[in-house]
């Protein structure tokens, strides 16, 4: 399996999740141990976590004649992972204090079953089904490119289908938890697939009320929201009248939504996705609007420094390098290891 296609698929939607909460949530602390047995031959193994607020935590188990073990924090009283053998991904909850056993068998066909030992089997296999509605690392079951044939508008149409068997099958057993994460991820590939059929053409889908309608459920104060790819879009349709090019419209959204946005994670993310012009084209800034552009991502980060420190070396970077600009001195290191600064050259 492709593990980059892991990480950016990962950062868009599976840190969906249930409920609403304040600034002041106290964490339930306790570690939770997933302890697995794969019997049959495998060439990849991933787990991934995906605790609040943050985008997917990727861990591959160190596998030993066919058992491996994992102890992690279940800060909000449990934790919920997807194991992904090969091509099959499986859901997993373990509670804090307590230990998932998790037999993995070869199937024959190139897949694999899974049998769960733990009190929260009936919950982990939810996950698995939710997973299998949903996509996982891009097997969305709906994307256009898993077949040429298929165009954007009917694969919306499957991705509904999947979602009400989904919601179908468990019936009132879904939680407002389990109903808010498949809400975050049907939303999120919702709207990447009308943004594909629209060739991201942002003047009609701006237009086009069920869009409207998916930009207007976000919350920046759901914990969850942060990795579910449905932040950037918010913030982008915020900033739709705010400025002329992305650099102002993010100023100014930096700005306008100083202190109005409580939850860290949500925050931290908007200001990673307010950075990037800094980050990819230094070269449309002069030294003032990079100064106003820093100070504001520490403004709205509140206090945060990293990101603005690694945007304004990033600049720092381009004006050194920049035609016109003075070589800088570096030392040269001979065979023997003595050094020389270019400048005695």
């Amino acid at each position: 399996m492709n593990k980059s296609l892991h990480i950016t698929l990962a950062l868009s939607f599976f840190c969906a999740a249930a409920m609403l909460v304040s600034c002041t949530r106290k964490p339930v602390a306790g570690p939770a141990l997933l302890s697995g047995d794969i019997q049959g031959d495998f060439d990849a193994l991933t787990v991934i976590s995906y605790p609040p607020g943050v985008m997917g935590e990727y861990i591959d188990p160190e596998v030993s004649d066919g058992h491996f073990e994992l102890s992690l924090d279940a800060s909000e009283g449990f934790i919920d992972l997807a194991v992904a053998v090969d091509d099959d991904v499986f859901g997993a909850r373990v509670n804090a204090g307590e230990t998932m056993k998790l037999l993995i068998s070869a199937k024959g066909d190139g897949h694999f079953d899974i049998k769960y030992d733990g009190s929260t089997e009936a919950e982990s296999r939810i996950w698995t089904d939710w997973y299998d509605a949903y996509g996982y690392m891009g097997k969305y079951n709906i994307k256009p490119d898993a077949d040429p044939g298929i165009t954007p508008g009917e694969s919306l149409k499957l991705l509904d289908e999947n979602d009400s068997a989904f919601r179908s099958k468990y019936g009132s057993r879904l939680s407002d938890y389990h109903v808010h994460r498949a809400d975050l991820a049907h939303d999120f590939l919702a709207a990447v697939l009308m943004e594909t059929g629209s060739g991201y053409d942002y003047s009609e889908l701006y237009s086009d009320s069920r869009y409207l309608d998916i930009i207007g459920k976000v919350n920046p104060e759901d914990p969850y929201v942060a990795g579910s790819g449905l932040l950037a879009r918010w913030a982008s349709y915020q900033m739709r009248d705010m400025g002329d090019d992305p650099i102002s419209a993010r100023l100014a959204f930096m700005k306008s939504f100083k202190g109005k946005i409580c939850n860290d994670a949500s925050r931290a993310m908007l200001a990673a996705f307010c950075a990037i012009p800094l980050q990819t084209t230094p070269q449309n800034f002069d030294d003032a609007l990079c100064a106003e552009f820093v100070d504001a991502l520490r403004s709205f980060d509140e206090g945060g420094t990293e990101l603005a420190d690694k945007c304004a070396a990033v600049y720092e970077a381009f004006k050194a390098t920049r035609p016109g600009s003075p070589m800088p001195d570096v030392n040269l290191t001979a065979p023997d290891g003595s050094k020389t600064p270019l400048s005695s050259l």
